[in-house]
């Protein structure tokens, strides 16, 4: 029964996430099952989120809920890898470009989960001719695979952390991974902005396993190339609270968002729904507004119980910017906030389209896809 349960997500990781690559997802067969059977394979054209069998990982007598959301601090975590050279010393890389995504509450794991999307042509071993040959079709091909997707089916508390189940997607090879991590810290900064939680975890994966072996290389053929690599995530995840951001304008100026702000406090929200929307329609250019300043006026109205009219305003915002991910994954944010799930799920999609390493987008999809699986199975128990 595990093997066909770990079979089903693997299916769904390729619909929600893979469908943004182009190349064959090969679902590779659970350590459980015959190896020796076809492996089975998806063209990866589905549109973003399909939901089918999505209600694998969570029992379906669980409270459907949404967890607040941390995602990984680019200048205070790291993703590197070591391989061994000829038994005797280890190569050792980095991926600079990666996102991960963690919907996490320490009390309840059930429902916490996480997604890591990695930029393969970010690779770095600090020597160019072997970056070069790692990220062609001899290894990675990372053309035609330009990222490595993990998204995690299940998390176990362990004394100093957690067992992460999932699925690691690479090179166009989908297999089952376990993933212990340990919990260094938690930390909520003075000026109540922001919360931090801390993690470090290690994989360790056999190349093969994904097609990552040149073949008929001497340096294959001798051994030369560790058949297994060290992978090391170190991880400082944040959380935001936009609502106690001050508005910043340049030169002491204030910002639209202060003056909707304004507006919302001294007419009402709506009030100021209709300034904006007379302001973008008056304008031919959408006025400077940064993402940031929408954040904070749509996690400010939101706090204070209006958060119908945050999605609104920030619908509007994200109108006036298409094919923006920033601007798409805030709207869906708003609408996750006004319980909008189904129009929220769109704004999610239509982000990691646009921006294929949002690690952010594609964990919130997952966790609403899984939401509306568990309610409608609730609702078939009634």
């Amino acid at each position: 029964m595990t093997g066909s349960l770990i079979v089903k997500s693997s299916l769904i990781l390729c619909f929600t996430v893979w469908s943004t690559v182009r190349g064959e997802c090969r679902i590779a067969a659970h350590p459980s099952q015959n190896r020796g059977g076809a492996a089975m394979t998806n063209d990866a054209t589905s549109a973003l989120g399909h939901d089918t069998g999505v209600a694998v990982r969570r029992v379906a007598s669980q409270r459907p809920t949404v967890l607040p959301l941390y995602t990984a601090d680019p200048d205070h975590s790291s993703l590197t890898f070591a391989v061994q050279h000829l038994h005797l010393t280890k190569v050792h890389g980095v991926f600079h470009h990666w996102n991960a995504a963690l919907s996490y509450d320490p009390n309840d794991l059930i429902h916490s989960s996480v997604t890591v999307i990695v930029d393969i042509g970010s690779l770095d071993t600090d020597k160019t001719e072997r970056d070069l040959d790692l990220k062609s079709d001899h290894f990675f091909d990372a053309e035609r695979f330009p990222t490595a997707v993990f998204q995690s089916t299940a998390l176990r508390k362990t004394p100093d952390g957690f067992i992460v189940d999932g699925v690691l997607q690479m090179h166009g090879v989908a297999r089952p991974v376990t993933i212990p991590f340990m919990h260094t810290g938690s930390f909520e900064s003075p000026s109540g902005r922001s919360e931090r939680e801390g993690f470090e975890g290690v994989l360790t994966i056999t190349r093969a396993d994904y097609g990552i072996v040149h073949e008929g290389n001497i340096l294959e053929t001798v051994g030369a190339i560790g058949k297994d690599v060290a992978i090391e995530i170190e991880l400082s995840a944040i959380r935001l609270k936009w609502e106690a951001f001050p508005f910043r304008g340049s030169d002491g100026d204030s910002t639209l968002g202060q003056r909707l702000w304004q507006t919302a406090t001294s007419q009402g929200a709506e009030a100021a729904v209709t300034q904006y929307r007379e302001i973008l329609e008056s304008e031919a250019t959408p006025p400077p507004t940064s993402a940031q300043d929408m954040a904070i006026l749509g996690s400010r109205l939101a706090a204070a119980g209006r958060s119908s009219a945050a999605a609104a305003l920030v619908k509007l915002y994200a109108a006036s910017r298409p094919e923006d991910a920033d601007a798409e994954f805030l709207a869906g944010e708003a609408l996750l906030r006004a319980q909008a799930f189904d129009e929220a799920l769109t704004y999610y999609r239509s982000a990691l389209q646009h921006s294929r390493e949002r690690a952010d987008a594609a964990e919130r999809i997952r966790a609403l896809m899984e939401m509306r699986a568990q309610t409608t199975l609730i609702g078939t128990e009634k």
